[in-house]
């Protein structure tokens, strides 16, 4: 997904989510929007307004992360069984935390 930040201006205030042609417009032209409290800046934000297309991509990066995670403890699930050859078999709760450990190591959870 290209970019999460938000630009200057991609704000509307709490008391103009109100006004559905105000958060429609600026919602169109910067497809994501910080709710913030009046006068308050980063402490006042009270939430993230996005657009159809913006989740849409949000979700399908989501998804894609999902699935090259479950990919990656595959991958290292069965090198742990691989090295073990000849050892009692890990499984379930046994061979997960020898996964997230091992994750955890390679810094990847």
């Amino acid at each position: 997904m290209k970019d999460l930040k938000f630009e200057m201006d991609a704000a509307i205030s709490v008391s103009e989510m109100r006004h559905e042609e105000t958060w429609r417009k600026r919602l169109g032209r910067f497809k994501q929007l910080r709710v913030e409290r009046r006068g308050r800046g980063e402490s006042g934000v009270v939430g993230v307004l996005v657009s159809p297309e913006r989740w849409r991509a949000i979700a399908a990066s989501q998804e894609r992360l999902e699935a090259q995670l479950e990919a990656l403890e595959d991958e290292v699930a069965s090198r742990i069984i691989e090295e073990r050859e000849g050892a009692p078999l890990l499984q379930g709760r046994e061979l997960s935390a020898a996964v997230s450990k091992r994750l955890k190591q390679r810094s990847l959870l």
